[in-house]
């Protein structure tokens, strides 16, 4: 299982963060130095949620050397609303995945930290998984700016029009057009434009184009506009005016480049994440129902009526005992496998899926099963025959055979 770092110089603090995520593994430190040491020693250090203000280095440095160190750790920054400056570096330097404010609710922490935890893993399946494209020469980019300041508007356009295609705007019915017409790599945004939010814009924006990279500017530093910049838009950069033109040029060479990979590398994007059911949070009754309301009922009912459709269904389907062993595999779960049904019955669960999540599938989604809900969906990491690494969506649910043996029988469907 992968581990979650806390940092706070409050030993009440890390004590309250460890009961609070008692179903997880956790580790502690109470300050950055002890956190970087925890950091080399445990390789598999998946979330790091440090407070800013504490003794020696704060909560942003630390931070911004975990991303140099350990750029595929998610990093999440806890802090108070007085501390603007932290805010707009978590955005700027530190590329924080969530900003918290303290205190924090408990139930709001846990679902951030579920949400980080499967973004993390869809992450390293794409870089597991990653075959890097040839390289094609590609044309001038585009780029859509937005302000109400027609000198900025020009100003801005003079910067970047020798190397980019720009169109230079100042409301957002006009962006909106361009947006369903053309190719835009990035959006540079003004916070209000034409007495409109700039933030709400961005946050459609995210909604309806993620590979878009989008940086936002401001006459000056506002503590709610970082706070929805972190945690509703992700946006790539805040910048506070005047900026000088270095940094400007050098931010948008920096969005294009991040919006390259985007491209290149899908999963990679954040932004473009939408959570079913997180697989370390705790399966909740809320879970996403497999592809029929039909295999979810033969799930919940008994053994006899799933062995009846069971070679039929044309979702892979399969019979676990609760050690991992294969029961049994219809041809749909064979096909996706690339292994024959007597393979698979020589195999276990163990010699198909990732180490962490046979940890926790075999653990805690029974005990799941047993006491909360009827069936559970959960993300999980799995090898073919052939060794291509895949991710695939699970649902399972409890069965009984006549001879009274508890199994697991559930769907497979491969995310793609």
């Amino acid at each position: 299982m992968e581990k979650i770092l806390f940092v706070d110089d409050q030993p009440q603090i890390l004590q309250s963060l460890r009961l609070l995520f008692h179903d997880h593994d956790v580790l502690t430190a109470e300050n950055a130095t002890e956190a970087l040491l925890q950091l080399n020693a445990n390789p598999d250090i998946a979330v790091v949620v440090s407070d800013q203000r504490m003794p020696g280095m704060q909560g942003i440095e630390l931070l911004r050397q975990v991303k140099q160190l350990y750029p595929h750790i998610m990093r999440i920054l806890l802090t108070g609303y007085a501390d603007i400056d932290a805010v707009v570096s978590s955005v700027n330097q530190g590329e924080v995945f969530r900003f918290i404010s303290k205190p924090w609710k408990s139930e709001k922490l846990r679902e951030t930290l579920s949400l980080a935890l499967s973004i993390f893993r869809r992450q390293r399946f794409a870089d597991l998984t990653f075959v890097e494209r040839r390289k094609t020469p590609r044309g001038r980019l585009s780029i859509l700016v937005l302000d109400d300041n027609p000198n900025h508007l020009l100003a801005m356009k003079h910067l970047l029009e020798h190397e980019y295609d720009v169109f230079a705007l100042n409301n957002f019915d006009e962006a909106r057009a361009v947006l369903s017409s053309r190719k835009i790599a990035c959006v540079i945004c003004d916070t209000r434009v034409a007495g409109a939010c700039g933030v709400d814009f961005l946050m459609e924006l995210k909604e309806n184009y993620p590979e878009i990279c989008a940086i936002m500017h401001s006459q000056q530093k506002d503590a709610d506009v970082a706070i929805r910049l972190v945690n509703d838009v992700r946006v790539y950069r805040y910048l506070i005016k005047p900026f000088r033109r270095t940094e400007f040029l050098t931010t948008v060479k920096a969005a294009e480049q991040q919006h390259l990979l985007w491209s290149q590398k899908p999963m990679t994007n954040d932004k473009s994440f939408q959570p079913e059911t997180s697989f370390f949070s705790g399966v909740t009754n809320h879970v996403t129902q497999p592809k029929s309301d039909t295999f979810l009922k033969i799930l919940t009912q008994s053994y006899n009526a799933f062995e009846q459709v069971f070679e039929h269904l044309p979702i892979a389907a399969g019979v676990l005992k609760v050690n991992g062993t294969i029961q049994k595999a219809n041809n749909a779960l064979c096909k996706l496998l690339k292994y024959s049904q007597e393979e698979l019955r020589r195999l276990s669960l163990h010699e198909l899926v990732e180490h962490q999540d046979i940890n926790v599938g075999l653990t805690k989604i029974l005990d799941e099963l047993m006491h909360k809900n009827s069936y559970v969906s959960w993300e999980m990491i799995y090898t073919t025959k052939h060794g291509q690494v895949k991710l695939a969506k699970a649902t399972a649910a409890l069965g009984q055979l006549d001879g009274g043996d508890v199994v697991l029988y559930g769907f497979l469907e491969e995310v793609v």
